[in-house]
């Protein structure tokens, strides 16, 4: 559990500083796809596995995304062995983390947002990125 909570994080400002338009717009996407799961907020729900997934993923750094299975399956492990509500510790985001990526702040991406669901806020635009990832490499 504690490196899960402290990739995500990471993850999530890697996603916010160097992801590209169609890493932002899939991590809106799985957020949208966690509000509109109708499961509970919890580590187990398969929409909160599939959107801390893809911000790992969105990462663009080699190492996070080679455990972005390793994740998603301790959270379904997790899920059997804990009680519903979102464990304390973790990435506890969805929109606010989303809308963090989104806007290219990666200290909001990984700061201590509330772990709140995904609602219906309009987003704004994406600034055009145009730097190479420079996370790729760095763990």
């Amino acid at each position: 559990m504690t490196a899960i909570s402290a990739i995500e994080p990471m993850a999530a400002a890697l996603a916010a500083q160097f992801g590209s338009t169609e890493d932002h717009a899939a991590t809106a996407a799985a957020c949208d796809g966690l509000s509109r799961s109708g499961q509970p907020l919890s580590i187990g729900c398969d929409a909160a596995t599939a959107f801390h997934h893809v911000v790992i993923a969105a990462s663009g750094n080699i190492f996070y995304r080679g455990i972005g299975d390793a994740v998603g399956a301790a959270h379904r492990v997790l899920a059997r062995h804990t009680v519903s509500a979102a464990p304390a510790g973790l990435i506890r985001y969805p929109r606010a983390v989303t809308g963090a990526i989104e806007m290219r702040t990666p200290e909001r991406a990984s700061g201590d947002v509330s772990w709140s669901g995904c609602s219906n806020r309009s987003r704004g635009g994406r600034p055009r990125r145009d730097q190479s990832r420079a996370g790729d490499l760095s763990i």
